[in-house]
């Protein structure tokens, strides 16, 4: 019998109780969506690492040898440690300006690749394997013969395997990348044996695998020994996606919360109205003998089978749809053996939250009405004691008309759907100011960065064994501006981060702003440092910071001289003639503020040109996710509006359904009773969306801080977004409010005032 009733009772208050089921889906979809998607990212990578024994720990240095193996594999807690020759080579067989890493590999056993094509790699067959991603991008097959040249010498192997390596899979040829261009740069697998058949018998790169509990004292054992090293918190690819998998979760941790907090709220004002007016059926339960515990169950099972079907539903679309959705935006980015979606136990805990938090409130809000005994229960609840608040106290209470008079007192006695009102226009305004605001972040950032801080047109990059002499010569024909871009390590205290160091040799081609405006120029001597690497380090003007080139032992003291604003690629800035009073200027790119011909190109010292564009196109490419997430947030913020405005209209409607009979008995025209209905939700919707701009701004600055070291985004809302959000906020209101308003014209005067009977 009670099934029957929950059925009917849910029939009758079907958009209430609608409007709880699609909260609870939007807030199981999102949370599900965004932390599957990071968890199967964080999953994947973690079993590739586990399965091809990445390193723990990578050292760099000039002339490694087996001498620093023996010492380094005596440490208390290394396990295995195996060297290798690695080397950038330039691959003729494609026809196009291609480079390859080449791994020249003794061992194998640490940091091992798995193979997608071919032959099982071993350093003792003789051959070549090749990325796969770069074999696909330029249609290389196993068994082609491939002609590699290093240094003058020319290698030519047969490709044995296609392989994907756990060291590359955010592979970027340098910090000047942001997007890998598989066409263009790869890497490649050799036994050490090629090398060595070259007259090379030194090492690189040191690989060390340790014992998890040991890491840290192993690198103090190591420290000071070499030029530089890595552990798996700092190598630059695991750090990049790290750094993603960071951001997603952030992301997917703080939205659900909001749809979570208006499907309680509605629960709570649902189920108070309704176990209210069924106050008479719950004495006459009682009276027929039901306890009041199975009674209690009754009412609160309509929270707990709508939240857990909601709550399933939400969770099956939101890991099924949205980690597809993203991933397609990622796979150009990160290479990894497997995208198959993996699905974190913590998504059915969030489901078992929303199902205990929407049940607990059904209980609170249906616990009051069984206090009674039955045959206080069967009588009509008297209507609560009327109490002036505050306005009618004072002078201009009198002066204010009906409509505000009815409003205010309306609001006072009803101040959870009040709350709820405001709570949901708040939650729809706050989301849509972070999306417009993420926007016009990202889209101020693109513009500011190429358009007022880079002035150059294009970007030459020289080879690595370029004669400085004909890079000056080259620079002078054309007008240009030299710079030196080195990947550095800075240090200050116990604080530690790497870096990009860029030597300026003066020019138009960038500007360097702060606080107080542009630089005019770099210091003469000391560095300029970012404003988010000082935060990272927590080094203030005139403090000196210690800074080195990877690779390099020698460790250089410079005081900090001025701060400077940068989007993207954090570190310092030094003039050439600081640089030089430590190290000779040696650059390795050149600027240009106009279009290069063919004809200008000298190959015996270009490498690569890359336009602005090409810059422009690859910063828009790394931020597609966020992109995607912010119109996501949007199409969920305007359908949030839409619920919860709908949803209140129709319980404010049912509400008042007597008194607006008895107004129109006292002759008050259809049209003056909906502009009572209208005007309180425009009221409630104004102080909502007021108040969901802090709440926006607030949410918008979380999101900017969890971009990562690499990324120093400034949150900014334009005016016209602002207004875009307000304006779209009360329009939803608006029409949703006129839509119900219609109601009032449906009213039949007798039924409804006969109804009390």
């Amino acid at each position: 019998m009670l099934i029957k009733k929950m059925m009917r009772d849910v029939w009758k208050n079907k958009v209430q109780f609608l409007a709880i089921f699609i909260m609870a889906v939007l807030g199981a979809l999102i949370y599900a969506g965004l932390n599957c998607e990071w968890f199967t990212m964080k999953n994947q990578a973690d079993a590739y690492y586990e399965k091809t024994n990445l390193a723990d720990i990578w050292i760099y240095d000039e002339a490694l040898g087996e001498n620093d193996i023996e010492k380094i594999k005596a440490i208390k807690g290394v396990e295995y440690a195996e060297g290798r020759f690695v080397i950038n080579g330039s691959e003729k067989t494609t026809g196009n300006s291609t480079e390859l890493q080449l791994n020249f590999v003794t061992d194998g056993k640490i940091s091992d690749v798995l193979t997608q094509e071919g032959d099982k790699f071993s350093n003792s067959k003789e051959g070549i394997w090749i990325d796969y991603q770069y074999a696909s991008a330029n249609k290389i097959s196993v068994g082609t013969k491939i002609t590699i040249s290093v240094r003058g010498l020319e290698i030519t192997e047969k490709v044995r395997g296609l392989i994907l390596s756990p060291e590359y899979v955010y592979n970027v040829k340098d910090d000047s990348e942001m997007i890998p261009d598989h066409q263009k740069f790869g890497y490649a697998y050799l036994p050490y044996s090629i090398i060595e058949n070259l007259g090379i018998n030194t090492y690189t790169e040191i690989l060390i695998s340790a014992d998890e509990k040991s890491v840290e004292k192993v690198k103090k054992n190591i420290s000071g020994n070499f030029s530089t090293f890595f552990d798996r918190n700092t190598y630059p690819s695991v750090t990049a996606l790290n750094n993603e998998i960071q951001q997603h979760k952030a992301l997917g941790n703080i939205f659900p919360v909001i749809f979570l907090a208006i499907a309680v709220l509605s629960i709570l004002t649902t189920m108070t109205r309704l176990t209210k007016s069924q106050r008479i059926q719950i004495g006459t339960l009682m009276s027929l003998g039901f306890k009041k515990g199975r009674i209690l169950r009754h009412y609160v099972s309509y929270g707990f089978f709508i939240s857990l079907i909601g709550g399933c539903i939400g969770i099956l679309i939101g890991q099924s749809v949205i980690p597809k959705i993203l991933f397609e935006i990622q796979k150009p980015i990160y290479t990894l053996p497997s995208w198959d979606v993996k699905i974190p136990t913590f998504n059915f805990i969030m489901v078992a939250l929303i199902v205990l938090l929407c049940t607990a409130t059904n209980y609170f809000a249906c616990r009051k009405e069984l206090k009674d005994v039955p045959a206080e229960t069967l009588r009509t609840l008297p209507p609560k004691t009327g109490k002036h608040n505050i306005i009618e106290n004072t002078k201009i209470w009198n002066k204010m008309g009906f409509n505000f008079q009815w409003n205010v007192r309306d609001i006072c006695r009803n101040k959870i759907r009040t709350l709820m009102a405001i709570i949901g226009c708040l939650g729809c305004m706050a989301l849509l100011l972070c999306a417009f605001g993420m926007n016009d972040t990202i889209n101020n950032v693109g513009d500011r960065m190429y358009n007022e801080l880079f002035k150059f047109q294009n970007k030459v990059i020289f080879k690595e064994d370029a004669d400085i002499n004909e890079i000056e010569e080259y620079n002078a024909t054309l007008a240009g501006q030299l710079i030196q871009e080195e990947n550095i390590e800075m240090q200050y205290g116990e604080n530690k981060k790497n870096g990009l160091l860029t030597v300026d040799s003066g020019g138009k081609c960038i500007n360097y702003e702060n606080d107080e405006g542009m630089l005019k120029k770099l210091p003469d001597t000391g560095v300029a440092i970012s404003y988010k690497m000082s935060k990272l380090l927590g080094i203030e003007k005139g403090e000196k910071i210690k800074w080195r080139i990877i690779g390099d032992k020698h460790w250089y003291n410079a005081e900090v001289k001025a701060f400077y604003e940068m989007p993207i690629g954090q570190g310092i800035c030094m003039s050439t003639d600081a640089y030089q009073q430590l190290e000779r200027f040696k650059p390795n790119a050149m600027l240009i503020d106009k279009k290069i011909s063919s004809s200008e190109v000298n190959d015996s010292v270009v490498d690569t040109i890359k336009s602005k564009d090409e810059f422009i196109d690859a910063f828009n490419s790394m931020l597609d996710t966020m992109k995607m997430i912010v119109l996501l947030l949007i199409v969920f913020a305007v359908l949030l509006g839409i619920i919860v405005l709908y949803n209140l209209g129709i319980l404010y409607y049912t509400e008042r359904f007597r008194e607006f009979a008895t107004l129109k008995v006292l002759g008050f025209k259809s049209k003056r009773i909906r502009s009572l209905m209208v005007s309180q939700n425009i009221w409630l919707t104004l102080i909502g969306a007021i108040l969901g701009i802090p709440i926006g701004f607030l949410v918008l600055s979380y999101m900017t801080n969890t971009l990562g070291d690499n990324l120093d985004m400034t949150p900014k809302v334009f005016g016209s977004s602002i207004l875009i959000c307000f304006t779209g906020t009360i329009l939803v209101s608006l029409l949703v409010n006129l839509l119900l308003a219609n109601n009032i014209k449906k009213i039949d005067m007798v039924s409804a005032l006969k109804s009390i009977e």
